[in-house]
């Protein structure tokens, strides 16, 4: 599975379960700031129904709840949806797997009640603890603070506004 598909499929979920048309670019302007190109978001077809993909966003919301594999993840006034993940890469003879040699993985969205924006975070052979909980996600957590702030989302939890979009903020920082 290539990244653009796993961010794909997990906006499948965020979606409540109509998969998109993914792009990359949404928009290209010329030296005079007029759309030479603009991407609007398609849908291919349903892929879940709605009360599936709403329990199944409750499961990863317990990801990175107190207690969850995740937890890491969490961003301070916004809930988010989240799965991490630990593999092992194989032997370079093709026998078995490497027992030294990870790749951590965190994918999620936010705010998981009315999701802007997917974040995938992989790290190829993390040095020290590989889990993906442990490495990758932190790295969402800082990396979709800053998308939300960039986006001026405004947190879900507004007694929380001071903390929401600090990475710095939170315990495990």
């Amino acid at each position: 599975v290539t990244a653009i598909q796993l961010v794909t499929a997990v906006s499948a979920i965020a979606n409540g379960g109509d998969l998109m048309q993914p792009f990359i670019i949404q928009k290209i302007i010329d030296f005079k700031g007029i759309p030479v190109l603009v991407h609007r978001p398609v849908k291919i077809r349903k892929v879940l129904s709605p009360q599936t993909a709403h329990l199944i966003t409750s499961f990863m919301t317990e990801v990175t709840s107190e207690g969850g594999t995740g937890i890491r993840a969490a961003l301070k006034g916004f809930t988010v949806a989240g799965k991490t993940g630990t593999s092992q890469k194989p032997r370079i003879n093709g026998k078995g797997y490497d027992p030294t040699k990870f790749i951590g993985s965190f994918i999620g969205f936010t705010p998981a009640e009315d999701p802007k924006i997917a974040v995938l975070v992989v790290i190829d052979e993390p040095k020290g603890i590989p889990y993906g909980g442990i490495v990758a996600a932190p790295a969402f957590r800082n990396i979709a603070a800053r998308i939300l702030q960039y986006l001026n989302i405004s947190p879900e939890k507004p007694e929380l506004p001071e903390m929401a979009l600090n990475p710095n903020t939170h315990p495990d920082s």
